[in-house]
């Protein structure tokens, strides 16, 4: 009887440690926009914009959300779904309009778990170089 209640409290407590600090697309759309890493593209905005979502899809992260802040600048908002080796992760993209012909891009990621060291803490090369691509 002692044992199964042990196995219990045992059960719950990995449950809350794995399950505590879950990261959503809720939890990543107030963080500042000024955060993560960037990149400036010599290209207009409207250009930048129409090629970042399949940029986004092809580093295997789904779109979950997309929003235009103000005139100059766009969110988007995907996760990388769990597989069996991590959590996922939750990633933000800006796209600010700079000037004329320059555009800037910033990557926001979080690890849906925090614990979960096998999850990719940064998504930014991946989707920089495919906007790079998409751009010639």
């Amino acid at each position: 009887m002692k044992t199964k209640k042990y196995l219990t409290l045992l059960i719950i407590g990995i449950c809350i440690v794995l399950f505590s600090g879950c990261r959503s697309v809720s939890s990543i759309r107030d963080v500042s926009l000024s955060e993560g890493p960037s990149q400036v593209f010599n290209a207009d905005y409207n250009k930048v914009l129409k090629v970042i979502p399949e940029a986004i899809s092809e580093s295997g992260i789904s779109i979950e959300e997309t929003k235009q802040i103000d005139d100059k600048t766009y969110m988007i908002i995907g996760e990388k779904s769990a597989d069996a080796f991590q959590w996922g992760s939750v990633v933000r993209v800006i796209i600010e309009k700079t000037s004329k012909n320059k555009t800037t891009v910033r990557v926001y990621t979080q690890k849906k778990q925090a614990l979960n060291i096998t999850a990719r803490g940064d998504f930014s090369k991946a989707i920089f170089s495919n906007i790079e691509l998409k751009l010639r």
